[in-house]
């Protein structure tokens, strides 16, 4: 799921924002599988720090942050690797499959949105403790106390994106229909009927 248009990858060009740039950004970073499940936490990130970059404040002058809003300190800390040495392994699982070395990604570059998802989801990693269930309140806190410490209403936040979301969702939907004879013909046509329309 990449988000094209005229042929260019949007999660790859600087500024570029919307809920399906950050719905490509997740499902790119999930489809890797660098990472162990987040529950949404990083989608809802999105929405909750930048409105999915649609904030006007999101790519504000001077900050390059992107739609999660990494900070610079933020950023530096996911390419500290005396403190953290297990990226040694990720940034190598990075290069592989997005062709990007994390070493030399400066701030400037998440200005991309796969560049500011990337940092985002490197970063929760590193300090760990993401919630095991997707539970909105606990990744309330969680957010609040290791990602951003703002006093944004994360949950009232989230359940705005959920129900949004909720409305929009493609659903794949098979019908079996039984043909035997137990059924009779009568009432296998009225089956098939209503399946058609």
């Amino acid at each position: 799921f990449a988000v094209v248009q005229s042929q260019r990858d949007l999660t790859l060009v600087p500024n570029a924002s919307g809920s399906d740039v950050v719905k490509a950004v997740v499902s790119k970073i999930e489809t890797a599988r660098l990472f162990p499940t987040d529950h949404r936490l990083l989608r809802r990130i999105a929405y909750v720090e930048s409105l999915d970059g649609e904030d006007t404040r999101a790519f504000r002058d001077g900050y390059h942050g992107g739609i999660w809003q990494v900070n610079r300190a933020t950023l530096i800390d996911t390419q500290n690797l005396s403190a953290h040495p297990g990226l040694v392994s990720l940034y190598d699982k990075v290069q592989a499959y997005f062709g990007i070395n994390w070493r030399f990604v400066t701030w400037e570059d998440l200005r991309m949105p796969l560049y500011s998802g990337l940092a985002a989801r490197i970063y929760l990693w590193s300090v760990g403790g993401i919630p095991l269930a997707g539970e909105i309140d606990a990744q309330a806190t969680y957010w609040r106390t290791s990602y951003n410490g703002t006093a944004k209403d994360f949950a009232t936040l989230v359940k705005t994106l959920e129900k949004d979301e909720e409305c929009n969702i493609d659903v794949d939907l098979i019908f079996v229909l039984d043909s035997s004879g137990s059924i009779g013909s009568v009432n296998f046509q009225n089956v098939r009927e209503f399946v058609k329309n």
